[in-house]
C-alpha cells in the first residue's frame, strides 16, 4: 500500500499563491463582515493599500495579468476583433500619469464603416480630420485616444 497519500505531511498551500490584501477583502465581505476602519488592527496600513491598488509597473514586470488574460501580449499591437461587438479593433495602450504608469484597452473602428485603408478615398480622409480637429490636435496625441491609434495604424 505505498500508493496511499500521508495526509498529516501533505500542505494544502504547496503551490498556492500567497493571499493578499484583496482575498482577504473579498473574503471578508463574504461572511457578512463590514470593512475595517481607520484604527481597527485588521486595517491595512499605507504601504499595504498601495501596493494592492497601485497599477505601476516597472518595465521588467511587464504587463499586468488583467489584460494578459485578455490576450494582449504586447502595448501598442493591433488586436483584430473577430468576435462580437462593433469596434474592428483593439489595441493595449500604455502612458504615464503622474509619474504612474498606466494601461487601458483603447477600442476603434465601427464595423459597419469603411475606413481609409478600404475606400482609399483622400477627401474622405481629409473630411474626417477636420472634423476631429486635425492630425495634430491632443486627442491625437493622446495614447489613451481612438484617434491616436487611427493616425498611427493609418486607418484614417
Amino acid at each position: 500500500m505505498s500508493n496511499i497519500l500521508n495526509f498529516e505531511e501533505w500542505s494544502v498551500t504547496e503551490g498556492k499563491k500567497r493571499k493578499g490584501l484583496w482575498d482577504n477583502v473579498h473574503a471578508k465581505r463574504g461572511r457578512g463582515e463590514k470593512p475595517a476602519k481607520e484604527g481597527d488592527p485588521d486595517y491595512p496600513d499605507k504601504e499595504a493599500w498601495e501596493d494592492a491598488t497601485n497599477e505601476e509597473l516597472n518595465e521588467s514586470a511587464g504587463i499586468p495579468n488583467r489584460y494578459k488574460k485578455k490576450g494582449y501580449t504586447k502595448v501598442g499591437v493591433k488586436k483584430l476583433n473577430r468576435g462580437s461587438g462593433n469596434n474592428k479593433w483593439s489595441v493595449l495602450a500604455r502612458k504615464k500619469v503622474g509619474g504612474k504608469t498606466k494601461y487601458r484597452i483603447i477600442r476603434g473602428g465601427y464595423k459597419g464603416m469603411e475606413d481609409y485603408s478600404q475606400h482609399k478615398d483622400s477627401k474622405r480622409k481629409k473630411a474626417f480630420w477636420d472634423r476631429m480637429g486635425g492630425k495634430n490636435s491632443s486627442k491625437a496625441k493622446d495614447p489613451f485616444s481612438a484617434l491616436y491609434w487611427h493616425k498611427r495604424f493609418g486607418t484614417w
